[in-house]
């Protein structure tokens, strides 16, 4: 019993660097979650403005080819 009293008097005395640690600890873990969320989504960004602009080029070599600007909203769907 005095065991568990002298543990809690020493977990008092520490409780803000305890608190620290845990919160840094749980930081460090989120950002480990979080970072391969964060990289596949900014790749999938990238990778779509790329298509984006793919598809407009796209769309401009066949406006000037076929010279039917009405008709590029169609072949653009």
């Amino acid at each position: 019993m005095n065991f568990i009293r002298v543990f809690f008097r020493e977990i008092q005395r520490y409780s803000i660097l305890l608190l620290f640690v845990i919160f840094s600890i749980l930081s460090f873990l989120l950002v480990l979650i979080s970072l391969p969320l964060i990289e596949n989504t900014t790749y999938q960004y990238i990778i779509k403005k790329d298509l984006e602009k793919e598809d407009q080029i796209s769309a401009n070599i066949i406006k000037k080819l076929t010279n039917y600007p009405e008709d590029i909203s169609l072949i653009e769907k």
